[in-house]
């Protein structure tokens, strides 16, 4: 899958590859993954495409906790399909889509109809994913050894309404159900990507005039989708990634860098309330943030 972007520095036409990933190319995939790192492609954005809600949340004025209890009924419940990752050098973008084996529809998994004919239409193959995917185990075992997650990583993470997408990750890394505690989950995602990460959702509550989700902000920002459609997980984590790299000048442009971190490193959005204390407590020499963004 190829398409084409602006580089932000150059601002010359440039193609990107979405580099699709199964069961018979996960090892060679990882060392490259390692090897860009190593390369200073430190900021990295995802996305994951999951079989839908299966649990309906009906209270609109929730709590964080009510959020989060729906959100671990949901992934506990169900399985990953795809994930996408896309790393950042402050000039050019690499891409990558994981294809997940877990999900299996014949064998009637959980899922949400509505939500797994919309994937369908945007091009996934169920049948494949089974036969030729990831098991989640095997795709842990890597990450965990890659250098982006744990004591040793110096990424930023960059999401959208991105609290389930950290919900399926902490799952398929500790293969285990969710924590029961909210506090519990967040420690979780704190230890395995630090508190350098940015939720853009979260980040939008300071940006006058943007609302709703991604496709609308990208397009309000006129951020286009040089590559695949929505719903591909590839594509999605690129947009997700060219749209934080729109929104941080354009919006934050009078903050020093140590101000940003502050004010957005580790915070969720519809959690922020319960990690607002975190972000005042990380050195705020250790932020890469703003320097990669501008």
């Amino acid at each position: 899958m190829t398409g084409y972007f602006c580089s932000p520095k150059a601002m010359e036409i440039e193609e990107v590859i979405v580099r699709s990933v199964w069961d018979s190319n996960l090892i060679e995939e990882f060392d490259e993954i390692k090897k860009y790192a190593l390369l200073g492609y430190r900021v990295a954005s995802f996305d994951t495409e999951f079989p839908g809600t299966i649990y309906g949340q009906y209270n609109k004025r929730r709590t964080p906790l009510d959020s989060y209890i729906h959100l671990k009924a949901n992934v506990d419940a169900t399985n990953i399909i795809q994930l996408g990752l896309t790393l950042y050098n402050g000039t050019n973008f690499i891409v990558w889509e994981f294809n997940f084996s877990d999900f299996n529809l014949k064998r009637g998994d959980l899922h949400n109809p509505v939500s797994v004919q919309l994937l369908k239409d945007n091009g996934l193959d169920f049948e494949k994913n089974v036969k030729d995917g990831i098991k989640s185990v095997d795709f842990a075992v890597l990450l965990a050894s890659s250098g982006l997650v744990g004591n040793t990583s110096n990424m930023t993470w960059i999401g959208f309404h991105c609290a389930i997408d950290y919900g399926y990750m902490i799952k398929i890394l500790t293969q285990e159900p969710l924590p029961t505690q909210l506090d519990d989950f967040l420690n979780l995602v704190w230890k395995y990507f630090g508190t350098n990460i940015y939720d853009l959702k979260y980040m939008m509550k300071y940006c006058n005039g943007l609302f709703g989700g991604l496709n609308r902000v990208a397009d309000v920002l006129e951020v286009d989708r040089c590559v695949g459609s929505s719903h591909q997980a590839g594509s999605d984590s690129l947009l997700t990634m060219k749209t934080y790299i729109k929104i941080v000048p354009l919006f934050f442009a009078h903050l020093q860098s140590e101000q940003l971190y502050l004010m957005f490193s580790g915070l969720l959005f519809g959690f922020d309330d319960v990690q607002i204390q975190v972000a005042a407590s990380v050195p705020a020499d250790s932020c890469y943030y703003a320097q990669i963004a501008y």
